[in-house]
């Protein structure tokens, strides 16, 4: 969802102008999209105002149909010269490809444009860990992090008569992201203050190139610092190129630089390893055989507490800095990455069954998360439960998959500190001068 540094739209733009034919962008926008909430919807209407502005600068137009994508492309491929669409890596974005590749009546073409090496290319199975990618990225990244394609041979033609209805970014009559939602639009309404699109994304990109990006190192496992890039929701959204991220921060070069392209280029695309050579991700039958069988070996041990999903999902537990995360999630839209690993390992602990462990996370994940829905977080969830990582010394209730607990979080930062600001920035003034709690929309 992009304009600029899109591989994509670039093939379609090179290939109209050779035709000699007019370029149409097609978008489906599907309502009830598995897990997504209201706030996923919002920042994803605010990426489309940013395309609609773009495009009609460039005099493309821009159609947007409440519907499946494949049934929104499908509606002009019968008329067109070509069809190009991205890829995807989620098994509802490989149906759709799919369908499509089925359906359509002419030629396709699908574009690899969300990563820095084609995820077949890179490696022909799943990998067993990031040691298994980074030479291999390591040695392929000059082949494919280059400034795009331009468009040869002129500019496409216009169309006589733009198909209606066009996208007019102007336009106030916009869908509501509570109605797009399929069950969660009351549960995570849109966050108040963060934006999507292109525009945003590209203004997030140059505040940690100019600031953030110098202490990476040594301030992204500090929530307190904030001292992340901030990029994952636009990642998330095709909202901006990782080509492009990657770019930028090879320019600042430096440890913090060298940090933030290990977690972008070899920890990202280990997710997209992982979702594409398994198509079922947020199935737990996807870890490990050593992590299953250990996790049901303990499945009956005695639990420090045991909690209904509802009192985790209100940040009611006896761990403050557990409660900081989750609250800050639910009322932000984000978690500090350090802490969603501590989030996931403390629901397994709280939670009778780890197999339900593993739907309330995934399922949190895609409600709350603004950059839920997506390999990342489907990785994520499962390097929780033993996938990407080893065997650890046995013990209750983990078997042996890595445990975490509140003394690590000490040793890495001020986790009491943490819990302050979290509760600050969740809270607003009120007329009388007290404090109450935010809605996340």
């Amino acid at each position: 969802m992009r304009i600029g540094d899109n591989l994509a739209l670039d093939y379609a733009r090179r290939a109209a102008a050779r035709r000699g034919l007019p370029l149409l962008v097609v978008f489906g926008l599907t309502p009830g999209y598995p897990g997504a909430a209201a706030r996923a919807y919002a920042f994803l209407l605010d990426g489309l105002r940013d395309a609609a502005a773009r495009l009609g600068k460039e005099g493309i137009p821009f159609v947007v149909r409440s519907a499946p994508p494949p049934e929104a492309a499908l509606e002009f491929a019968d008329r067109a010269a070509l069809t190009v669409t991205d890829m995807g890596y989620t098994r509802i974005q490989r149906r759709w490809r799919r369908e499509l590749a089925e359906r359509i009546p002419g030629p396709a073409i699908m574009v690899e444009d969300n990563v820095s090496v084609p995820a077949a290319h890179l490696y022909p199975k799943a990998a067993v860990g990031a040691r298994v990618l980074r030479p291999r990225i390591q040695a392929a990244l000059e082949d494919f992090l280059n400034d795009g394609v331009e468009p040869e041979g002129g500019t496409p033609a216009g169309l006589e008569a733009p198909p209606a209805p066009i996208f007019d970014p102007a336009d106030a009559v916009l869908p509501d992201p509570a109605d797009l939602a399929a069950e969660a639009g009351r549960a995570a309404p849109p966050v108040k203050g963060r934006r999507g699109g292109e525009t945003a994304a590209e203004a997030a990109l140059e505040r940690f190139i100019n600031g953030p990006i110098h202490r990476y190192d040594e301030d992204r496992n500090d929530p307190v610092l904030r001292g992340t890039s901030g990029l994952s929701p636009f990642l998330h959204f095709g909202q901006i190129s990782v080509r492009e991220a990657a770019r930028r921060a090879k320019t600042v070069g430096g440890p913090g630089a060298e940090a933030f392209l290990e977690e972008l280029l070899v920890r990202r695309e280990l997710a997209v390893n992982f979702a594409w050579y398994h198509p079922n991700c947020d199935d737990p039958e996807v870890l490990p055989g050593w992590a299953r069988e250990s996790l049901d070996a303990h499945g009956s041990d005695p639990r420090p507490a045991l909690y209904e999903p509802a009192e985790m999902e209100a940040g009611e537990t006896y761990d403050p800095y557990w409660n900081a995360c989750q609250k800050e999630m639910v009322h932000t839209g984000t978690m500090a990455g350090y802490m969603r690993m501590y989030w996931g390992k403390k629901v397994i602990e709280w939670s009778a069954d780890w197999r339900r462990a593993w739907a309330l996370l995934v399922e949190w994940n895609d409600r709350y998360e603004l950059d839920g829905r997506d390999p990342n977080g489907y990785a994520g969830v499962a390097w929780c439960f033993g996938m990407h990582d080893r065997p650890w010394k046995t013990r209750a209730v983990f078997g042996s998959i890595r445990y975490m607990n509140d003394k690590g979080l000490k040793r890495k930062f001020d986790a009491d500190a943490y819990v302050r600001d979290v509760e600050e920035r969740i809270r607003i003034p009120q007329p009388d001068g007290s404090t109450g709690r935010t809605e996340p929309g």
